[in-house]
Order: structure tokens, then C-alpha cells, then sequence
């Protein structure tokens, strides 16, 4: 392998991340937060256990869809088609690093936008 085939499987990596944050946040992640928030006793408060529970549920579900998107036809030829799911695995776990990322460099509305919140408390 050369570095500019390193170089490509780093993009891909980052692209399945990438997808994988925006499924994540903005459509598992609202339809989360209301069924903990219809279900927590009284109604729209979660305790501190429950909100590192649904905080890591999310994480681990970007990790799993990255792991799903890594038997799509993504991969160049030269992989073999098993290390398609190894590498999905790792592109998803970049996930919670672009949240970070996103949090960090953007203006704090436009991060809660993007990150499936609103942009008011």
C-alpha cells in the first residue's frame, strides 16, 4: 500500500464518521430525547443516571451504524470485503470526536442546531 492509499482509506473513515454523526444527531437522537423525556418521573426531568445512559446509547449506536456502513459497497478493490465491517467499526467511532469537534469550533447556537438540540434552552 502507498500513502495515497492510506490517504483514501483515512477520507472514507472520516466520511462514514461524518454520516454517521448527522444520522445519529438529528434523527435517532431527537426521536431519544423525547421517549426519555415522555417516560422520566415527573415528566421532562431525567435523572443523572438516565442522561449518561441515553449519552452513551447514542455513542454506541454511531459506533454500530459505522459498523453497518462498513459492508456497503464503499471500499476500494484492492481491500478485501472483510475488513470493510473493521474499518465501518472505526469510522464510527470517530463520531463522537466530530461532536466534539463541532461543539468546540462552531458558535454555540449553530452546535446545539447541528447537534440535534434547539437552538433556545
Amino acid at each position: 500500500m502507498t500513502a495515497s492509499d492510506y490517504l483514501d482509506l483515512g477520507v472514507r473513515l472520516c466520511a462514514i464518521g461524518i454520516c454517521s454523526y448527522i444520522f445519529i444527531g438529528q434523527v435517532v437522537k431527537p426521536g431519544l430525547r423525547l421517549a426519555a423525556k415522555y417516560h422520566s418521573k415527573p415528566i421532562g426531568k431525567l435523572s443523572r443516571g438516565q442522561e449518561e445512559f441515553y449519552r452513551w446509547l447514542t455513542r454506541a449506536l454511531a459506533v454500530c451504524m459505522g459498523g453497518a456502513m462498513g459492508f456497503m459497497p464503499l471500499w476500494p478493490e484492492w481491500l478485501m470485503a472483510a475488513w470493510g465491517p473493521i474499518l465501518g467499526l472505526v469510522g464510527g467511532g470517530l463520531a463522537p470526536g466530530i461532536y466534539v469537534a463541532v461543539n468546540k469550533s462552531l458558535p454555540k447556537a449553530a452546535a446545539r442546531f447541528i447537534n440535534g438540540a434547539g437552538v433556545r434552552d
